[in-house]
């Protein structure tokens, strides 16, 4: 998708997401579509990352709990210490 006239990114993002929403309708019956560009691509950028982000918190805290529980030979250490970490 590329802008005709000179808009702001932040627009430019709104109009890709609308046209995404708009392919998932009727028209994914037609075909797939895909849409490239800036514009697009920065919205991928912005999009997965932050869908992923839950997955990562978990992962980073279990690794530190099990590093922790090696290290200490604990289990109350590192839980303790994920929790702290956890109630921000």
């Amino acid at each position: 998708m590329v802008l005709k006239d000179t808009t702001s990114l932040t627009s430019g993002m709104d109009l890709s997401r609308h046209a995404r929403t708009l392919r998932q309708g009727p028209a994914q019956a037609r075909g797939p579509r895909s849409w490239w560009g800036h514009t697009a691509a920065s919205l991928d950028l912005q999009e997965v990352p932050l869908r992923r982000f839950p997955m990562l918190v978990v992962l980073i805290l279990g690794r530190t709990g099990l590093m922790l529980a090696i290290v200490f030979r604990s289990v109350l250490v590192p839980i303790k210490a994920v929790i702290m970490n956890t109630s921000r």
